[in-house]
């Protein structure tokens, strides 16, 4: 029988601004294998009350999706499922009632729990008794453009011995079928982001080794002085952090795609920060400027490194970084002279943290046609690019299941969510164990959430 792997993280989740409140929070995963694995929770949903009880507490979530023009890609239909209650498998379905011009599959349920059933104890009943995922496929066109998938999604809810009526909801979710995914997402991969704006799943997986592969050298020789900045303190000593804006082709034109990255050099010993910095840190934050018209997409931050400074773990960048978007010009944009540019702020810690800060531009000149041949820094675009995170449903080999009881989520309080990554090719699935398998597994966390910390085990 293959491999499984569990994985238990350890966290906490406040209401407050401070990333330190006085009551830590444990948060549970199971999780397994070449993964990283990030988690945002929603703190919405509560149990109902004693007089809100006959009222449904389940809910339903199915997330919009975008996609490549002829590529595969899936939605994901997702039950939450409250603390305390459990839904039946038998009574679960996922029927198309219009495909809107897509070509939609039969849908994959995740392998519930065989449990005693509370209405029958002397019968075993498959159930899940935490949110449910759902993953139907589909097929865009070689057209692109948007598209309206209706879906009838039907479940019984239980608390107990005790059913609520079935439920039958009608669903219309919007598909984009469009020539530049998010930054991070692959043509016909799923976006990393899979749930709605306050509550998801972010998925990253990684290729082993314990820190980054080393950068491509490139010559930063030719780029001007408004687009290279390192700030000194009133005693003219350098800020740790030198920014750079950089563009990874040599000629722009009306309608083009290219990318507009700030390269962060950092001196020996210094550090910024992940999206989910953990114990300590702040993320870094961009705001770009285009040609008005110009289409931008959000960066993605490479997978980082682990730090451990006398137990307090967290997670950012050594040496140095490159965060960058996908800009895509209008394609009515006269010829001429621009000027891209980047806000940004950041924190770099050593012994001792140093807030930063730099606004950057770069001239640039749209001509009316371009080759797109890369530019010098294309190969620092690429290797970064390959450290942007992916979603292990898109990793040969490898299936997911998950669970979590979003309505068990509440400020200052426990929460449990589970992770399961298993072989699906009959070949084990290895990790090493050191730094509690660090970088198979990293906590990726947004808002106030935070995790303290990981450990991993195996089963078969």
């Amino acid at each position: 029988m293959p491999a499984r792997f569990h994985r238990f993280e350890e966290g906490y989740v406040t209401d407050h601004v401070s990333r330190h409140p006085s009551v830590e929070v444990p948060m549970k995963r199971l999780l397994p294998l070449l993964a990283l694995a990030w988690l945002l929770l929603s703190s919405s949903a509560v149990l109902p009350s004693t007089a809100a009880a006959a009222q449904n507490p389940f809910r339903l979530e199915v997330p919009g999706a975008r996609v490549a023009p002829g590529a595969s890609d899936r939605l994901e239909v997702v039950v939450r499922v409250p603390a305390g209650h459990h839904v039946y498998r038998d009574m679960m379905f996922v029927s198309v009632v219009d495909a809107g011009g897509l070509v939609v599959g039969e849908p994959s349920f995740p392998k519930g729990f065989e449990k005693p059933d509370p209405a029958n104890p002397a019968a075993t009943r498959e159930l899940y008794d935490l949110d449910v995922y759902i993953d139907v496929p589909l097929q865009a066109p070689a057209a692109a453009g948007p598209h309206e998938v209706r879906l009838q999604v039907g479940y019984q809810g239980c608390k107990g011995g005790l059913c609520f009526m079935p439920v039958v909801e009608d669903i219309s979710v919007r598909v984009d079928v469009t020539a530049t995914p998010p930054v991070g997402q692959k043509s016909g991969g799923r976006s990393p982001a899979l749930g709605s704006a306050d509550a998801g799943v972010h998925w990253v997986a990684t290729n082993g080794g314990s820190k980054p592969h080393t950068p491509p050298s490139v010559d930063f020789s030719e780029v001007p002085a408004s687009a290279d900045v390192q700030a000194s303190d009133p005693q003219g000593k350098p800020h740790p952090v030198r920014a750079r804006l950089l563009t990874d082709t040599v000629a722009l034109a009306p309608g083009m795609t290219f990318r507009l990255g700030l390269h962060l050099d950092q001196a020996d010993g210094w550090h910024t920060y992940w999206r989910s910095p953990g114990d300590i840190g702040l993320p870094t934050r961009i705001e770009w400027t285009v040609p008005g018209g110009a289409e931008t997409t959000a960066f993605a931050f490479p997978i980082p490194e682990r730090f451990d400074q006398s137990g307090i773990i967290s997670y950012g960048y050594d040496g140095e970084v490159l965060f960058f978007t996908e800009v895509t010009l209008p394609a009515d944009l006269a010829p001429g002279d621009y000027t891209l540019g980047a806000k940004a702020d950041w924190l770099v810690c050593e012994i001792m943290c140093i807030p930063g800060a730099a606004e950057l531009s770069l001239p640039v000149t749209v001509a009316a046609t371009s080759d797109g041949a890369p530019g010098a820094h294309a190969p620092l675009f690429d290797h970064y690019a390959g450290r942007h995170p992916v979603a292990p449903t898109s990793v040969a080999g490898v299936g997911v299941e998950m669970a979590l009881s979003a309505s068990a989520v509440h400020p200052e309080e426990p929460f449990k969510a589970a992770f399961l990554l298993m072989p699906t090719s009959g070949e084990p699935l290895g990790i090493t164990d050191e730094h509690s398998g660090w970088p198979a597994f990293a906590p990726i966390l947004d808002g106030q959430f935070m995790a303290m910390g990981t450990a991993v085990a195996s089963s078969s």
